[in-house]
């Protein structure tokens, strides 16, 4: 079983005022169910949209669910992730550098745990699922992108 780390800092000032928040000596851990990994960098396309994992694919080293999630891409990218549990859809937008090739602040999901979606977290809560699938469309009509997905179960 795989041992995660994550060493998190951010520092920011606002107004005269600093705010950090993290620590890059004492690392934020979560403990994987195995030691299956799943790390593919995808180009997107101009205006297009792409499947970065599909919990039901039969891709060679593809995970079917995972424990910890990071996605990071060099320009802005919408995020969609589908739950299985009457097909809800959450869309993100994350940003980049918006220099290709360089990555910006990833999202780090730490399961694929989900709830239903109905807008009522108390009914939410007693129907959870997990994610089932991750796409990413690119808006932009004149750049490709590049996503990088790192997956850990």
């Amino acid at each position: 079983m795989a041992s995660i780390s994550s060493y998190n800092y951010i520092i920011t000032t606002v107004k005269g005022k600093r705010f950090e928040w993290g620590s890059l000596s004492v690392p934020a851990s979560i403990a994987a169910a195995g030691d299956d990994t799943y790390c593919h960098q995808f180009t997107v396309g101009t205006s297009s949209t792409l499947t970065l994992w599909d919990a039901n694919a039969t891709q060679v080293n593809q995970l079917a669910d995972f424990d910890l999630l990071l996605l990071a891409c060099d320009l802005p990218l919408y995020i969609e992730f589908q739950s299985a549990a009457t097909i809800r859809y959450n869309v993100l937008r994350l940003s980049g550098t918006g220099t290709a090739n360089s990555f910006g602040v990833p999202l780090i999901l730490g399961a694929d745990d989900t709830l239903t979606g109905t807008g009522d977290m108390a009914t939410d809560i007693a129907n959870t699922g997990v994610l089932e699938k991750i796409r990413v469309h690119n808006a932009d009509a004149s750049n490709t992108a590049e996503v990088l997905i790192m997956l850990f179960t």
